[in-house]
């Protein structure tokens, strides 16, 4: 027969299991949405080109110690680029970081280099445009 003791931590193992929203490690990754407008033309315009790259970077490392959402503009020859990046905030900050990466990958699959785009993730969220928003 089990303890007092015993039954309460087994009730409190049940409580905190079920109030897990997620594994620990686990992003999840599956699109919920996404839209891309526009093509860079690499030629002309290779320099928004390196913005966007470095401002995704910039968002991708941000994000998480800002808790959770980050805006920011990053400019390069002369072309700014515009971007903003959100995580869930269970997530931890490799977790944030990993799924906003992701999210990067997955325009460039789906689009063929986006003047703007947009991707949600089930836990995160990639935006970026020429366009100020």
């Amino acid at each position: 027969m089990a303890s007092f003791a015993e039954n309460v931590i087994g009730i409190v193992i049940v409580v905190l299991c079920l109030g897990a929203t997620r594994v620990g490690g686990v992003i999840n990754t599956n699109i919920a949405f996404h839209v891309c407008s526009g093509t860079i033309n690499l030629v002309d315009e290779l320099d928004y080109a390196i913005a966007i790259d470095r401002l995704v970077r910039l968002l991708a490392r941000g994000t998480a110690p800002r808790g959770g959402e980050y805006q920011d503009t990053l400019t390069h020859g002369g072309f700014p680029a515009y971007g903003y990046a959100s995580c869930r905030r269970n997530l931890a900050a490799e977790e944030c970081r990993n799924c906003i990466e992701i999210a990067d990958v997955d325009i460039y699959s789906r689009c063929s280099f986006p003047r703007s785009a947009q991707m949600v993730l089930q836990d995160c969220r990639l935006i970026y445009s020429e366009h100020r928003f």
